[in-house]
């Protein structure tokens, strides 16, 4: 773990917590991000579960930022962005960064675990919005050097229209990393996904003059369900080749289909079932700084 600013604030945290907030945390059910609160203790407490800074998926996130910035391993500065962030622990693994970083979750169950994370840590450079997605712009919220869509663009109804405001709200050296459901194609890809029962068959969606293949997808109620969308009962969900046209149109021109987040033949099984991908895109080729 680097030697950052905000790792040392963190570590003075740990030594001196709030103990109102830290209770608070306590009693709070946690689902999906094991957040350490101090030396020994973070929100799932469930041994064999690992910390979020050491989830596959942040790290292979950290390791790529690393080498597509160019700053011998420094993301100081970076702003960057975690869309749908879900409970806070990958945007507070990326402030230890000492990145800039803001996390938006539109769901009150899932931005009230965020808050109590921001209250608890009091970290400058790490900051929660409770906001639908659909409504983020350039205007209010500004640009971003990285950006996480990770779960969310599947949950969306028009992701085409979505792609466009990430193109607004990036520059020409930003990273996106995207991982996302898509639509299966073939029937034995279909047979395999285990979200069949919930997915229309192929149909076309028409944006901007151009033609794009996916499936609709039956979203979970919402009432409650930290899981579900937030402005829509149905997400649509491209096909590879689609999603992959889209980012290209809406003018992330360099796609690059990302492995290594697990073990590599565990990976293929895993994007098989859940159906899904992992990439990362550019506007321009990963050479230079971000």
């Amino acid at each position: 773990m680097r030697d950052t600013m905000t790792n040392k604030l963190i570590v003075q945290k740990w030594a001196a917590p709030d103990q109102n907030i830290l209770e608070k945390i306590k009693t709070t059910k946690w689902t999906s991000h094991n957040i350490p609160l101090t030396q020994s203790e973070s929100t799932m407490n469930i041994n064999d579960l690992p910390l979020i800074g050491d989830d596959g998926r942040t790290r292979t996130i950290k390791r790529n930022l690393c080498m597509l910035a160019g700053r011998e391993g420094s993301l100081a500065g970076l702003r960057l962005i975690d869309l749908g962030c879900l409970e806070g622990g990958v945007a507070f693994e990326m402030a230890r960064e000492d990145m800039h970083v803001i996390g938006v979750e539109g769901r009150k169950i899932n931005y009230f675990k965020c808050r109590l994370i921001e209250d608890y840590f009091e970290l400058p450079n790490l900051q929660f919005l409770h906001l639908d997605v659909k409504n983020l712009n350039k205007a209010d919220h500004g640009i971003f050097d990285i950006v996480l869509c990770l779960g969310l663009l599947y949950h969306l109804d028009n992701p085409l229209s979505f792609l466009n405001i990430l193109n607004e709200m990036t520059h020409e050296k930003s990273v996106v990393f995207m991982d996302t459901h898509i639509a299966p194609v073939d029937q034995e890809s279909f047979d395999c996904c285990v979200f069949k029962d919930d997915l229309s068959d192929i149909t076309q969606f028409e944006y901007n003059g151009k033609r794009y293949e996916g499936r609709w997808y039956r979203e979970l109620p919402r009432e409650d369900n930290e899981w579900a969308s937030v402005s829509n009962y149905r997400s649509f969900w491209l096909t590879q080749t689609s999603l992959f046209e889209a980012m290209y149109f809406s003018g992330f021109k360099n796609i690059y289909n990302l492995y290594g987040v697990v073990e590599i033949e565990e990976e293929f099984g895993l994007r098989k079932k859940y159906s899904r991908l992992w990439c990362i895109a550019l506007k321009e080729p990963c050479c230079g700084q971000v």
